[in-house]
């Protein structure tokens, strides 16, 4: 019937805020929260063809699998230069970037150069133990790759 007039919906009442999760007063937490665990650190497992172990690999096609290849290749690539003597931490992850952008199917989530204690990206020359990572993705899975560069002593 045309002659009911209908109002607009009402809007939804509005939700009070979230309290705070810590009260002002409270100090933030320890950086370190004394939990009893061990991070063991173990080179990772390869296929024969240098790709990292992983069961997210059985979604990669034939092509895509044989570009998944530059994920190890780049990363050996900057972490080869990190031993020749490069220490500029843009360089090494340009390095690894390169590899991996060449290939058409993949798709960079991230290219990270960490260190390796408090994992926190790294700018300039690299003068302690650090992690450079990737993760990539192909049309069937996001693989991750690392490896631990580190200045002779």
């Amino acid at each position: 019937d045309s002659s009911v007039s209908r109002r607009p919906p009402r809007p939804p009442p509005s939700l009070p805020a979230p309290p705070p999760l810590l009260p002002p007063s409270t100090p933030p937490p320890p950086r370190d929260l004394l939990l009893p665990i061990e991070i063991v650190a173990c080179p990772t497992v390869r296929e024969p063809d240098g790709l990292a172990m992983s069961s997210r690999n059985v979604y990669l096609t034939a092509e895509e699998r044989a570009q998944a290849l530059s994920l190890s290749a780049g990363l050996r690539a900057a972490s080869e230069a990190f031993d020749a003597g490069e220490r500029d931490a843009g360089r090494l992850r340009a390095m690894a970037r390169e590899r991996i952008e060449a290939q058409p199917l993949a798709e960079i989530s991230y290219v990270s150069l960490a260190d390796s204690e408090t994992l926190e990206e790294l700018d300039g020359a690299v003068a302690r133990a650090a992690m450079l990572s990737v993760a990539v993705r192909f049309s069937g899975a996001t693989l991750i790759d690392n490896v631990t560069i580190e200045p002779s002593p």
